[in-house]
C-alpha cells in the first residue's frame, strides 16, 4: 500500500509498510512477529529518473514519524534502529552482520576448534579453496554465523554436535569434532558418556562405531597405539537399578511419577511391554543414573539425538523433562537451530515445531 505525501524538506516520498515488514519478518524467521511502523521513503532524488516502484536503498532517506513530527534518517540505521528495538522487545538476537565479520568468527571458531594445532586462516582459506560456496559457508555461516551465537555456549554447542554425528554415522567428521569438543572444554569421560547416551537412543551399532573413533582421537592426542584398559561400569543388581531408575523418572517428569519402585516399573511395563521392562532397567536405572555426565547435560544430548532422529513423539515427552533437568527454552530451540546445518533444514523445521508444541502445552496446564 503506497500514499504520496510531502516531506518537510519538498522530497517527493511514498508511505511504504510492507516493504519493511518484509524485512524484518526476513531476518527474524517469524512471520508473526512483524513490527507495525509508519516508515516515509524517498523514492526520486534530483539525479534519477522517478523510482516510485523501486524497493529503499541504504542510503534512502526515511521520514519517521516520532510523536508530533517527522525525523529524517537514512534508511539502513531505520533498519538497525529497528532490529534492535525487535530484539530487545522479542530476546532475538537480530544484528546485521557484514560477510567479512562473519569469516573473522569462522576462523577464530577454527582456533578454537583446533586448540593451536594449525593456523585457522589457512584452514579456512584451504577449506574454501578445496570446496568452493560449500567452504565459504561452512566458514562464514556454520562457524562464523551459526557457531557464533551467544544461546548455546562452545561446550554445548561441541557436546551436540558429537551427538548428532554419532547418531548418523558421520564418521570424518566425527573425528574432527571430537578433537574439537576436548578443545572446548568436554571431558573424555563426558565425550564417552555422550557416545554411551547415543547408545540408548540411536542402537549399539552406531555407538560402537563411534566408540572406535573417539578411541581413535584418543590415540593421537596421547600419541599412542592404544588406549589403557578402562574399567566396566558399576555392577548393579536388580533393585539398585529400580532405586536409581525411580530417581531418574522423578526428576525427568517433576514428581510426577510414583516413589515407589515397584509401582514405577509396573506402570511403565503395563504401557511398554518388554520395551518399558528394559528402558525402566538400563534405560533409567544404568544409563541415565551414571554421574559421568550432568543430567542436564544428559538431556540436553537426547534431545539432539531425537531431534536429528525426528522422533516428534519421543521429544515430547523429553523436552518437557530437559526443562526439568535445568535445561531452558532457549537452549531446547538452539539445539533445532544447530540441527539446520547437522540434520538439514525439514529436520531442524520439525525439531522447533516439537519444542514449540510443548512449551504451549506446558504453558497451557
Amino acid at each position: 500500500m503506497k500514499r504520496r505525501v510531502k516531506a518537510p524538506c519538498g522530497s517527493d516520498l511514498t508511505i511504504v509498510n510492507l516493504w519493511f515488514r518484509d524485512f524484518v519478518g526476513a531476518i527474524s524467521g517469524s512471520r508473526s512477529l512483524m513490527i507495525p511502523i509508519v516508515a516515509v521513503w524517498t523514492v526520486r532524488r534530483p539525479h534519477t529518473r522517478d523510482l516510485s516502484h523501486k524497493r529503499p536503498q541504504s542510503h534512502d532517506i526515511v521520514a519517521v514519524r516520532r510523536r508530533d513530527r517527522l525525523c529524517a534518517c537514512s534508511f539502513i540505521d531505520y533498519c538497525r534502529f529497528k532490529v534492535n528495538l525487535f530484539n530487545n522487545t522479542y530476546g532475538r538476537e537480530l544484528m546485521m552482520s557484514t560477510q567479512s565479520e562473519r569469516r573473522t568468527n569462522g576462523i577464530d571458531l577454527l582456533r578454537s576448534l583446533g586448540g593451536g594445532r594449525y593456523d585457522p586462516a589457512k584452514a579456512a582459506t584451504t577449506m574454501v579453496d578445496r570446496n568452493g560456496a560449500l567452504g565459504s559457508f561452512a566458514v562464514d555461516h556454520v562457524l562464523g554465523n551459526l557457531w557464533s551465537r551467544p544461546q548455546l555456549s562452545r561446550r554445548d554447542r561441541s557436546m551436540i554436535v558429537v551427538a548428532f554425528l554419532a547418531t548418523i554415522g558421520a564418521g570424518e567428521e566425527l573425528h574432527s569434532h571430537v578433537r574439537g569438543a576436548l578443545n572446548h572444554g568436554l571431558s573424555r569421560d563426558e565425550v564417552e558418556e555422550v557416545i554411551l547416551q547415543v547408545a540408548g537412543y540411536a542402537g549399539f551399532p552406531m555407538a560402537m562405531q563411534a566408540s572406535r573413533i573417539v578411541e581413535a582421537v584418543f590415540c593421537a592426542v596421547d600419541k599412542v597405539d592404544h588406549q589403557p584398559v578402562r574399567g566396566e561400569a558399576i555392577p548393579k543388581d536388580d533393585p539398585a537399578r529400580w532405586k536409581d531408575a525411580t530417581d531418574v523418572l522423578s526428576t525427568l517428569f517433576a514428581g510426577r511419577t510414583s516413589n515407589d519402585p515397584a509401582k514405577a516399573r509396573a506402570n511403565i511395563i503395563s504401557s511398554l511391554g518388554g520395551v518399558g521392562e528394559l528402558a525402566f532397567d538400563w534405560g533409567f536405572g544404568e544409563l541415565w543414573s551414571r554421574s559421568q555426565l550432568s543430567r542436564r547435560d544428559r538431556s540436553l544430548v537426547t534431545v539432539a539425538i531425537l531431534a536429528i532422529l525426528a522422533r516428534a513423539e519421543e521429544l515430547a515427552i523429553h523436552i518437557p523433562g530437559a526443562l526439568n533437568h535445568g535445561v531452558s527454552r532457549t537452549e531446547v530451540e538452539e539445539v533445532m537451530v544447530q540441527l539446520t546445518v547437522y540434520g538439514g533444514f525439514p529436520r531442524g523445521v520439525e525439531g522447533m515445531r516439537s519444542a514449540r508444541a510443548a512449551f504451549e502445552k506446558i504453558d497451557a496446564q
